[in-house]
């Protein structure tokens, strides 16, 4: 914010005026950075204490730089083997600031964008009898065992490359950009949550960290800001570069190119050849 005031401008109180500059980071690169979680198994506990199965679950992020008014793709598949249904999965991003200066300091957590992934028939927990099995298997695993422990991972692999259930999440043009300083630090996270059914029972989740910033159409790349976002910062001023005068070097300076002599002087005629010392 910039403040300007005119003394002596009026009677009692002096003419002010203000302008808010809108303070922006640079446009982000428009080659996109993915991230890939593989699917990885995560245990199902009752109580803290009690097995009652596993999930494997896996995602994928499109780009985890995003900017101001664009929006985040997730891919997200999963296995249940437990005995717990599971109720629903959110994909949620989480912007935290934290300040510090003077011996204080304060915190603070807000959430930007939430969805919930389409549910279909990996999520269906298994019988009694499926995980007596299932146990029974793992204790001493075969190679038939070991297949189709590897066929889940395939499986959960191809539901995420292909896309089959994605959710997109649209970032705020009032969230803040990601920084990282000595006084204020402003992380962004996005956090993908099972939830299970029944109480005082574990929900698996997975965290990736994301970077929140310029969107890369404003430096002129081909993005997927709105309209709204774009128009925001086509009215930020740009300042030009002063040009400046080319230099001329002085002519005092200037030496001249000496010519390359075919042949030896003629006064080298009479010289005297000494055989050189090394020192």
């Amino acid at each position: 914010k910039i403040k300007a005031e005119l003394k002596g401008s009026g009677r009692i109180f002096n003419y002010k005026v203000e302008r808010v500059i809108d303070v922006v980071s640079a446009p982000l690169p428009p080659q996109p950075v993915p991230h890939l979680i593989p699917p990885v198994k995560q245990k199902v506990n009752f109580f803290g204490c009690f097995d009652v199965g596993t999930i494997t679950m896996g995602a994928r992020v499109e780009n985890t730089r995003v900017g101001k008014g664009e929006t985040a793709s997730i891919d997200f598949a999963c296995k249940n083997q437990s005995r717990r249904g599971i109720d629903r999965v959110e994909a949620t991003i989480t912007e935290e600031v934290e300040w510090s200066a003077g011996g204080q300091n304060n915190r603070m957590k807000r959430k930007l964008a939430s969805r919930t992934f389409r549910p279909d028939e990996r999520w269906v927990k298994l019988s009694k009898e499926e995980m007596r099995s299932l146990k029974s298997s793992s204790k001493c695993p075969t190679s038939t065992f070991r297949n189709e422990e590897q066929s889940i991972l395939e499986e959960i692999h191809r539901a995420i490359h292909e896309g089959e259930n994605r959710v997109a999440l649209d970032i705020a043009s009032s969230s803040y950009q990601s920084y990282l300083g000595a006084l204020i630090k402003v992380n962004h996270h996005l956090k993908i949550k099972v939830f299970t059914s029944g109480l005082c029972t574990h929900n698996p989740k997975v965290r990736v960290p994301l970077y929140i910033g310029t969107p890369s159409s404003v430096g002129g790349y081909q993005g997927t800001a709105s309209t709204t976002e774009q128009s925001q910062y086509d009215t930020i001023p740009t300042v030009e570069a002063i040009p400046s005068a080319p230099y001329i070097p002085n002519a005092a300076y200037i030496a001249t190119a000496m010519p390359e002599p075919s042949a030896p002087p003629a006064e080298w005629a009479s010289a005297v050849t000494a055989t050189p010392v090394i020192m």
